[in-house]
Protein backbone atom coordinates (compact mmCIF):
# COMPACT_ATOMS: atom_id res chain seq x y z
CA UNK A 1 0.00 0.00 0.00
CA UNK A 2 1.08 3.50 -0.90
CA UNK A 3 0.31 6.22 1.60
CA UNK A 4 -1.95 8.72 0.04
CA UNK A 5 0.50 11.57 0.07
CA UNK A 6 4.10 12.03 -0.15
CA UNK A 7 6.14 14.61 -0.70
CA UNK A 8 8.08 14.81 -3.54
CA UNK A 9 12.07 15.58 -2.42
CA UNK A 10 11.16 18.50 -4.86
CA UNK A 11 8.48 19.48 -3.06
CA UNK A 12 10.61 18.95 0.92
CA UNK A 13 13.44 21.49 -0.75
CA UNK A 14 10.74 23.87 -1.64
CA UNK A 15 9.48 23.60 2.17
CA UNK A 16 12.95 23.71 3.62
CA UNK A 17 13.83 26.56 1.43
CA UNK A 18 10.53 28.72 2.54
CA UNK A 19 11.72 27.70 6.10
CA UNK A 20 15.20 29.24 5.52
CA UNK A 21 14.03 32.39 3.94
CA UNK A 22 11.44 32.85 6.66
CA UNK A 23 14.15 32.25 9.70
CA UNK A 24 16.55 34.51 7.79
CA UNK A 25 13.85 37.35 7.49
CA UNK A 26 13.56 37.14 11.08
CA UNK A 27 17.06 37.26 11.83
CA UNK A 28 17.73 40.62 9.65
CA UNK A 29 14.60 41.83 11.16
CA UNK A 30 15.58 41.82 14.69
CA UNK A 31 19.25 42.57 14.11
CA UNK A 32 17.76 46.02 12.19
CA UNK A 33 15.60 46.65 15.19
CA UNK A 34 18.87 46.47 17.20
CA UNK A 35 20.77 48.88 14.90
CA UNK A 36 17.90 51.15 15.13
CA UNK A 37 18.22 51.30 18.73
CA UNK A 38 21.52 51.90 19.11
CA UNK A 39 21.05 54.89 16.33
CA UNK A 40 18.55 56.53 18.72
CA UNK A 41 21.02 55.72 22.02
CA UNK A 42 23.88 57.85 20.14
CA UNK A 43 21.37 60.68 19.13
CA UNK A 44 20.27 60.60 22.71
CA UNK A 45 23.95 60.47 23.88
Amino acid sequence: MLPLYAPSPIEELFWSKTAIVKTTAKINCNTKKSESIKILFKFQN
